[in-house]
């Protein structure tokens, strides 16, 4: 299982966030837990399909340089010595409830419906605490739910934690499609 966590753990993540500010506590977290995968940003519904269909170099990459609209790469700190090229899938997206046009929900719904990349674990992150809105994101597809915190060293440790559980492979159930996206597969 060595080369599948070192694949695993190697693969960028989608980040598909509007605010700056909250893409910068997401930097943060990301540099605090020590990992070493890019994060490609997408601040809208159409980079993130964008950047689903064509893969994480569709956006120009650099540290926080913009590509194509609304599209990102930011290299963690760790990630500098990385081949930029490397892989063209992503360990998981963060998707934010709240974008401009299309929302979170809209688009994971749109994911979860076309025939990639219904593996994808999805993971969110919004303000919302409304038990319907949660709900209405696990019937789309989503493997996690989390609420942003208003306490900035919280939402460091959140972030901290979503990295580190999606990113290290240590079952091979956890290599693969999770639980809730395997139903969608079907």
């Amino acid at each position: 299982m060595a080369n599948d966590k070192a694949y695993f753990d190697s693969r960028p993540v989608l980040v598909i966030e509007d605010s700056d500010e909250d893409f910068e506590t997401v930097v943060s977290a990301a540099d605090r837990a020590h990992i070493s995968n890019r994060l490609v940003r997408a601040c809208d519904a159409d980079a993130a399909r964008r950047l689903l269909a064509e893969g994480p170099d569709a956006a120009l990459t650099g540290n926080g340089v913009a590509g194509a609209a609304g599209a990102f790469v930011w290299q963690t700190q760790r990630d500098a010595g990385h081949d930029a090229r490397a892989g063209n899938f992503y360990a998981f997206m963060l998707i934010d409830d709240k974008l401009p046009g299309q929302d979170g929900l809209a688009l994971l719904k749109e994911l979860r419906a076309a025939p990639l990349p219904t593996w994808l674990p999805a993971v969110v992150l919004t303000a919302s605490i409304d038990a319907g809105n949660r709900e209405a994101y696990y019937n789309a597809g989503a493997d996690a739910y989390h609420v942003k915190l208003l306490d900035y060293a919280e939402s460091l440790r959140t972030l901290e934690e979503i990295f580190s559980y999606w990113l290290n492979c240590t079952a091979p159930a956890r290599c693969g499609p999770s639980a809730a996206a395997a139903r969608w597969l079907q």
